[in-house]
């Protein structure tokens, strides 16, 4: 009998080759747009654009100040569930810092989404804890963001920090705490 062992390596190397590697870029979907954050559904492998809204921002109070930024509408159009994997995905033009993003937290109050980003005295100003931290990685040319902890139920926006856009989508508990 002869030995078919180097034949059979042969074969084996001409398909380990040709097969994408794990973590493979070469299937991960692409945004559309330079800038736009989109949410990306990994069981489907697809990017859904987050709504973009203008933010408005404003002063209120005296001696103590408040700085509101306010988004139109008490709720985004995206849903997601608490116990949802919460990735986005955003392209930026060469050398611009995907580290510009700053992730909002909003309340709903008379039919807005609004965010206290800053209060101030006399004795000097504190920000508001309506930022929530985010890992960044690179998804092929763009970049993934990944809210960290995970959010809990409450309406967000992705805004880059010189900006007034604001992409918004929002987070629903999970009916009987996830059970069934």
């Amino acid at each position: 009998m002869k030995n078919h062992l180097p034949w059979l390596l042969a074969v084996l190397a001409v398909f380990y080759f040709r097969l994408p590697a794990a973590g493979s870029d070469q299937n991960l979907p692409e945004p559309e747009n330079i800038g736009t954050i989109y949410y990306f559904d990994s069981s489907t492998n697809s990017l859904v654009a987050l709504e973009k809204e203008i933010a408005t921002a404003k002063r209120e109070g005296w001696p103590k100040q408040k700085i509101i930024v306010q988004v139109a509408g008490g709720k985004a159009d995206l849903r997601l569930k608490a116990d949802q994997k919460m990735e986005f995905v955003v392209s930026l033009a060469n050398g611009v810092d995907p580290g510009k993003y700053q992730l909002i937290a909003f309340e709903t109050k008379d039919g807005n989404r609004q965010a206290i980003t800053m209060e101030a005295t006399w004795t000097g100003k504190k920000a508001n804890p309506v930022f929530h931290p985010f890992n960044i990685r690179k998804f092929g040319d763009a970049y993934k963001l990944t809210p960290s902890p995970a959010l809990p139920s409450g309406e967000y926006g992705f805004s880059p920090n010189d900006s007034n856009d604001v992409f918004c989508f929002g987070v629903d508990a999970v009916p009987d705490g996830g059970k069934k």
